[in-house]
This record gives C-alpha cells, structure tokens and sequence, in this order.
C-alpha cells in the first residue's frame, strides 16, 4: 500500500508524522502493525518504509527511496461547479483516470457555490487522493479552490492549447491527433455555458470537441473528453 505526503522525504533514517488523517487510516482502515512495509510517496521521491509506531504519532523507518515516476503530460480539468456528490465524483473519478490539475469553476449557469472554499479544497484534496492510492500513481493531482469563470485564463501557464466540449466541434480523433502534452479542457454546469461566455471560451483560443449529438451531464462529459483524450495521445496506459 502507499500513502502520500506534501512535503520532501528524507534519504534515511526515521520519519514521524502526526497527521490525523493517515493515522486513521493505518490503525483503523488498514489495520496495520508495526513492523509491517509499505511506500510513502513524496513530491520527488517514494521511500519503502517500515511502520514502527502508531502512537503518539506515526513513525517510520525509511529503508530506501527512488524517483517519484511523474506524468509525462499536464491535463487541466476546468469543471463548473455542480452539485455537491457530481463535483466530487468528477473529481474522484478523474484522479483515478490521470487528470493532473483540477480547477472548478463559478459560472454564469453555477448552482451551488461553496460557502467556505478553502474547507471545500481540503475535502476534494482527501478525495482525489483516496481515489489516487488505490491507482498506485506516485503522484497526486493538485486541487485549486473554485474560481470565477472569466478568470480561468490567467489560472495557468503551461497549457499549450485549451479544448472545450461542443457539439459542433471537431470529432475527438482529429482534435486529439496531433495533440501537445500540456492541455485543459473547459466543461460547462448542468445548464451548459451561457452564449456570453461561449464567446469568451472562443475569444481565448479554445478547440471545440464534440461528442456527438446526444446531450451530456456535465460528469459524464469530462470523464469522456478525458478519457479520449488520454487514449489518442497514448497516455492512458502509460501512466
């Protein structure tokens, strides 16, 4: 099994981490012992640890460590905001799937908005990452609070192009043919974008995409356009 932490590990010696969320999930979910093994994956590195204490705090003993594999391409998802268990299950299911940032969106069409965004991130953190462990990745999507629509194109600068689902679109074998590796796709809230901000997304240089003519929820559109995406690219198994 691994577990992820934000911060640099060291080369050797003993870890110890008074982190609530892990120590519960070690004792109580896993119900692991010490003496058990099992990976801890930093920003740059994975270290094969053993677990020698659980209280007062968590404590390891780092036995060796490696490079962290890393993607080999950046996928923004910028997803309006939707319900409460949409939202989340997008990001759940996209952590799984590979997306490597995910920024929500406030729209024009938005109907739910987070009373405290910063608690809402901390909440989508500990979902994608639960989503993550059980994909074995050693890395762990970045989560960003919501942000308001017109906003989005500052929120990056490493994307060399921005695609967004549109029915009159390219098909996605020829959008995603001779794709770049840095890329976001733009999804719109359960009332679709409004014509103003459709304007906005085509003023800023985005690729339309179409999945056909059926009519979409908003989740099933980004898991779709991500997966496709994925696929033609020859990231889906290669991650």
């Amino acid at each position: 099994m691994k577990i992820y932490l934000d911060d640099s590990l060291p080369d050797t010696g003993f870890l110890r981490l008074d982190d609530p969320f892990w120590s519960h999930y070690l004792a109580n979910v896993r119900r692991l012992s010490a003496g058990e093994k099992l990976e801890i994956a930093g920003p740059e590195r994975v270290a094969e640890a053993e677990l020698t204490a659980l209280e007062p705090a968590l404590q390891f003993e780092i036995l060796s460590t490696r490079p962290a594999n890393k993607p080999c391409y950046s996928l923004w998802l910028l997803q309006s905001l939707t319900r409460k268990k949409k939202i989340e299950d997008s990001i759940k299911r996209g952590a799984e799937l590979g997306i490597t940032h995910f920024l929500p969106l406030i729209s024009e069409h938005t109907v739910r908005r987070p009373n405290n965004p910063s608690k809402q991130r901390d909440r989508w953190r500990r979902i994608a990452l639960d989503a993550t462990r059980i994909t074995g990745r050693d890395w762990t999507p970045e989560i960003f609070e919501p942000l308001e629509f017109k906003r989005f194109p500052g929120a990056f600068e490493e994307i060399d192009k921005l695609f967004w689902g549109e029915p009159t679109g390219q098909a996605p074998e020829v959008a995603f043919s001779k794709s770049p590796a840095n890329v976001a796709f733009l999804v719109g809230p359960e009332g679709d974008f409004s014509e103003e901000e459709k304007e906005f997304i085509k003023k800023n240089d985005a690729t339309p995409v179409s999945l056909g003519d059926a009519v979409l929820r908003s989740g099933t559109a980004a898991l779709a356009l991500t997966t496709l995406w994925l696929h033609y690219t020859n990231n889906l198994a290669s991650q």
